[in-house]
């Protein structure tokens, strides 16, 4: 057999799966999707945590550094910075898929969808500050500003409490 006609019979099967293989792969996709951004923000912090530990024993004898301390140390922040960029697309795609769904949901079944659809727009926005904030405070640490770095954990803190609760 060629390869051109191996290609043909991988392109027939690929074309002949059944709408609800099709349906769970792309449920599966979207799943998926929806857990990276806070696995990866999990597994940073961790991560953040582990390295502080190794570099800065010391400081976990007296009692156990927030991670705004332990993003005083370059060599800790400008990868925890990175992964936040990260996990902030990848929760930015999160937040479209849930709210995509919802407006649907809204649109189809609720019977004053205006209210509706605006707490919704409210809560997405919510969460979009807070994905911002979580960008802000892990750029600017404490030794870079402060100010920003406390900006960005209001954000994030406030952002994610007013859109869970809307």
């Amino acid at each position: 057999m060629g390869k051109n006609e191996n290609n043909q019979q991988f392109r027939t099967q690929i074309g002949n799966q059944t709408p609800e293989l099709q349906r769970e792969k792309h449920v599966l996709v979207h799943a998926a999707s929806l857990v990276a951004g806070p696995a990866i923000v999990v597994a940073a912090i961790l991560l953040l945590h582990g390295f502080n530990f190794y570099l800065h024993w010391q400081n976990y004898l007296q009692a156990p550094p927030t991670i705004s301390r332990a993003l005083l140390d370059p060599e800790i922040s400008v990868p925890f910075a990175y992964a936040m960029i990260v996990s902030a697309v990848l929760l930015s795609w999160g937040v479209l898929q849930v709210a995509m769904g919802l407006w649907k949901l809204v649109k189809q079944t609720n019977q004053n969808p205006a209210v509706s659809q605006i707490l919704l727009a409210l809560g997405i926005f919510s969460e979009f500050v807070a994905i911002a904030g979580m960008v802000v405070l892990s750029h600017y640490t404490g030794n870079i500003s402060q100010p920003l770095h406390d900006i960005g954990s209001y954000m994030l803190f406030f952002g994610h409490a007013v859109g869970i609760s809307l």
